[in-house]
């Protein structure tokens, strides 16, 4: 509640006032001011603070999950300043911190006290000069052994307030390999190991010394050189972790070492970075925090499994383990602390924005019985339980912050393509000119704003999502084509929980005027009136030459003027059914318009090429009668009589099932096929006999025409070499626009069979069916 003495909390089931929070000059995480005017918490939990200095104060109490214990200058009551490199709690509460430069911080946690113990030259009796403290053990004599580089051992008792030294001494086999000490483990037997630069040693009580266990040269099972962390298994066994990188097995009973040495060869080896950190979880893996990964350790086929940066961790660089009650593990590392799920394989990242001491951390952690853990890293150390570190279940809106236009903010007013403020408008509608342009965007989540993720597409230009940080909250689009966009965003809180609904905005590019499809219809139906024009111009024309060449040609029956004209009509009459389509398609669905407007165009160009055929004395080709066998018969009798056929071959045509009305089109471009086959068979296949079946039935309608003659290679039927004088392309053609099935079968010395299939959907005269079958004959022209 406000006041003028700071913030204070009141809890309403104890109707006691448990917090207050006030400024404090010697920390500039508090308060700027006492003097509270306003106070407010949003959706997500942040308290936002007014005080009289029109200041404002976020207050996230998700960071106060973990206890953050650092030196302040000015309060004799905090931490030594200095790195934390070693931790240990008393059942009592009291907790002892060892920290680079050399110190040892005793803090009693019930009364705040806090006792500081330096190193005194020339004082034996105080804490040994060195480097650092790295190591902290309790005995179960109740003595509290320290270790760190260049200061050997030293034992303290707190009922004396003394401390007594071991240091290495090179005429006593019985002290110390090194006084530099880099860690000290105390296993169930009540054996105090201490791991140092040379080796491994065991402390005596009874002799107040030590057995050394030190590397034997060539020996591939000895011990290696440097001794930096120990941990012992549930069957007993002591871990030891090197600086080498090696990962030692051994066994107190028969003294002997196993070594898992490195080799960044193999995929399942140790890489070779330095072992920081040992720990045995509750289903009895051993895992390896070393300088370059965490890794699972198979005991049973000695291989090893790695985690690194790329699997999700935040630093490579694992500094100490810790398991909490549901077996999750707790790693620090350069970057923060990481909660890994040994089971899923997942790993959820902490920062010093989560209220983390520092993102460095040292190798200095424990874990006291209730399950508290303590970590120790560059600005002091952090205690927490781990059932109370919970993620922020705040699902954040996402809001549209920014619009720019060539990189220039977009004014709001009438003239202007944005009405309103941005936040507040479902779609846009740019000119082509404005292609260029971008968005900016934000999660409405405060808390912890910082490590808020953001994802976004332009659907229609994009398929995948760019997935950016709280940094690239920006969204740049260039040189899009004209059409219809949706731009999505979506957006995170501080712990990576979704909105996956986000915000969208639709975006409308209109094309140019020569880009607009009623400039195509335009223009479209412009060309087919010049094509129109110069079609009757040219018939004309034919029609002329007809006449002054009709008596030179009076056993002709084909006309070449008459082949003109119903190729270019039937040309004709598909593109006006092809615009009447695209007047239809064109106010619901401008895109399919104009690729029908497209194909007419093609369909023109292939009118005039169809025309120019004719005119170099194509065959006429167009059935006069609606009796299709009357028809063919006519045409093979006239092929018949025909001077330029040397032989005469029998011909006949029958007919099977009941004649039906074919669809006028259908029929013109059945005959065509029927008219190229016989003349194949009249005037190339030398037959002696020709035959014309043609069936109707409920099925389907079945051209087929047979000859005796010399054939057709295969090379020819199959395209791979040209075929000449056949017309074969055109039958499949033509076949294929009638929706069709066109089989040719021949063989060389054995005549030639060439055989059309229409279903009878497609192929019989109906009023939907004719419809149907106009519309494909243009859309396939």
């Amino acid at each position: 509640m406000p006041s003028s003495q700071g913030l204070y909390y009141f809890d309403r089931r104890t109707e006691h006032f448990t917090f207050r929070f006030q400024h404090n000059e010697t920390n500039p995480d508090t308060l700027d001011s006492n003097a509270i005017f306003s106070v407010y918490r949003d959706r997500g939990g942040v308290l936002w603070v007014g005080t009289e200095n029109s200041g404002l104060n976020i207050l996230d109490f998700r960071q106060e999950q973990f206890v953050h214990f650092m030196h302040r200058p000015a309060d004799p009551a905090s931490l030594s300043p200095g790195r934390v490199k070693a931790i240990y709690q008393d059942p009592n509460g009291v907790l002892w911190a060892g920290l680079f430069p050399r110190t040892l911080d005793r803090f009693d946690r019930k009364t705040g006290k806090i006792t500081h113990y330096v190193p005194t030259p020339g004082d034996k009796k105080s804490l040994a000069e060195g480097t650092n403290v790295n190591s902290i053990y309790k005995d179960t004599a109740g003595y509290l052994w320290v270790g760190g580089g260049g200061s050997g051992l030293v034992r303290f008792d707190e009922r004396t307030g003394r401390f007594k030294h071991y240091r290495h001494n090179p005429d006593d086999p019985n002290s110390l390999i090194s006084d530099n000490v880099y860690t000290i483990f105390g296993d169930r037997n009540g054996h105090m190991w201490v791991g140092q630069v040379g080796g491994l040693s065991r402390f005596d009580p009874a002799r107040d010394g030590f057995t050394n266990y030190r590397p034997v040269p060539d020996h591939p099972a000895s011990l290696e050189n440097t001794v930096w962390v120990i941990d012992q298994d549930r069957s007993g066994t002591l871990w030891l972790g090197t600086w080498g990188g090696t990962l030692v097995r051994f066994d107190d009973k028969a003294k002997t070492f196993a070594n898992y040495a490195p080799d960044p060869r193999g995929p399942d080896k140790l890489n070779g970075g330095g072992i920081n950190t040992l720990h045995e979880d509750r289903t009895g893996t051993l895992w390896v925090g070393a300088m370059d990964g965490l890794y699972r350790f198979n005991r049973q086929s000695g291989t090893f499994a790695r985690y690194t940066e790329n699997q999700g961790l935040p630093s490579s660089t694992i500094r100490c383990i810790l398991e909490d009650g549901r077996g999750g593990l707790w790693l620090s590392t350069q970057k923060g602390i990481s909660r890994f799920d040994p089971q899923r394989e997942t790993f959820r990242n902490y920062d010093a924005s989560d209220g983390l001491q520092s993102n460095e951390f040292s190798t200095g952690c424990y874990q006291a019985p209730n399950g508290e853990m303590f970590f120790g890293g560059s600005n002091g150390l952090n205690a927490f339980f781990p059932e109370n570190v919970r993620d922020n279940p705040y699902v954040p809106p996402v809001v549209i912050t920014s619009f720019k236009i060539f990189n220039k903010s977009v004014p709001i007013g009438p003239k202007s393509v944005l009405k309103q403020a941005i936040p507040y408008v479902d779609s846009l509608t740019l000119p082509y000119r404005d292609n260029v342009f971008s968005f900016e965007f934000a999660a409405l989540s405060y808390a912890n704003s910082q490590k808020n993720r953001y994802r976004f597409k332009l659907e229609n230009f994009e398929r995948a999502w760019n997935e950016v940080d709280s940094k690239q909250r920006l969204a740049i689009y260039t040189n899009l084509d004209p059409g219809k966009y949706v731009f999505r965003v979506q957006g995170t809180n501080s712990d990576g929980i979704w909105n996956e609904e986000g915000v969208s905005l639709t975006i409308v590019i209109t094309p140019p005027w020569w880009s607009t499809n009623w400039f195509r219809i335009l223009c479209a139906v412009l060309a087919v009136t010049l094509l129109w024009a110069a079609y009757q111009w040219r018939l004309r024309q034919l029609h002329h030459h007809f006449e002054m060449t009709l008596e030179a040609r009076v056993g002709e029956r084909t006309s070449i003027a008459r082949e003109l004209h119903d190729t270019l009509l039937q040309s004709f009459h598909g593109l006006l059914l092809r615009f009447q389509i695209v007047s239809e398609l064109l106010p619901e669905r401008p895109v399919e318009a104009k690729e029908q407007l497209d194909r007419s165009i093609e369909r023109a160009a292939k009118a005039i090429t169809e025309g120019r055929d004719a005119v170099q004395g194509l065959r006429a080709s167009t059935v006069e009668t609606n009796d299709l066998a009357r028809a063919v018969n006519s045409l093979g009798e006239e092929m018949a009589t025909d001077p330029a056929n040397h032989a005469v071959p029998a011909f006949q045509v029958t007919v099977e099932g009941e004649p039906r009305d074919l669809h006028p089109i259908l029929r013109d471009e059945i005959y065509r096929i029927a008219a190229e086959a016989l003349r194949n068979a009249f005037n190339h296949a030398e037959a002696r006999q020709i035959e014309v079946e043609i069936r109707y039935d409920n099925q389907q309608f079945r051209l087929r025409v047979r000859d005796d003659g010399k054939g057709m290679d295969t090379a020819v039927l199959s395209g791979q070499e040209p075929e000449g004088h056949f017309g074969l392309p055109g039958m499949r053609e033509r076949a294929r626009l009638i929706g069709g099935k066109l089989v040719i079968l021949s063989k060389v010395g054995a005549g030639t069979e060439v055989e059309l299939i229409v279903p009878a959907s497609s192929a019989y005269t109906a009023a939907r069916r004719g419809s149907w079958l106009s519309q494909r004959l243009v859309g396939k022209g």
